[in-house]
């Protein structure tokens, strides 16, 4: 939904949604969660539609997946380390942090405008893990 509201710009959903191929019924819920999170903005009535709640080059694809799921978390140690009653002898741990610290920073580092004009992030080529979650279903 964000990159087609960068590449075509104010719109309704019925639009984007055929244009994306997203059942319209799933819009809504899409819709409410960008709002929420300031990624796009609304204007109900005559002339009103979805925007881009700010530029596409200030929309990271980290806010769009925080937005929509709340986040990626590898494991649950992560997302609450004292849920592990083998937190302090855990060898597997400082991996799992890495990891996630790399896919945070490589979400955050390909914007919504990266994609739209169909080039590489502003830091080179789009990060592997920004990748995977692009192409994912």
């Amino acid at each position: 939904m964000c990159v087609d509201l960068a590449l075509h710009g104010k719109s309704i959903r019925a639009k984007i949604a055929k244009r994306q191929g997203i059942p319209l019924g799933c819009m809504p819920r899409i819709t409410r969660s960008l709002r929420s999170a300031g990624v796009i903005s609304a204007r109900p009535g005559s002339g009103g539609g979805l925007a881009l709640g700010r530029p596409a080059e200030d929309i990271s694809l980290l806010d769009v997946v925080r937005a929509t799921s709340g986040g990626i978390v590898l494991n649950c140690c992560l997302q609450e380390p004292s849920a592990c009653v083998r937190m302090k002898t855990c060898q597997a741990y400082p991996h799992w942090r890495r990891l996630q610290d790399r896919l945070e920073e490589d979400l955050d580092s390909v914007t919504i405008a990266d994609i739209a004009d169909g080039g590489s992030s502003a830091a080179g080529e789009y990060p592997r893990a920004a990748l995977a979650t692009v192409a994912a279903p």
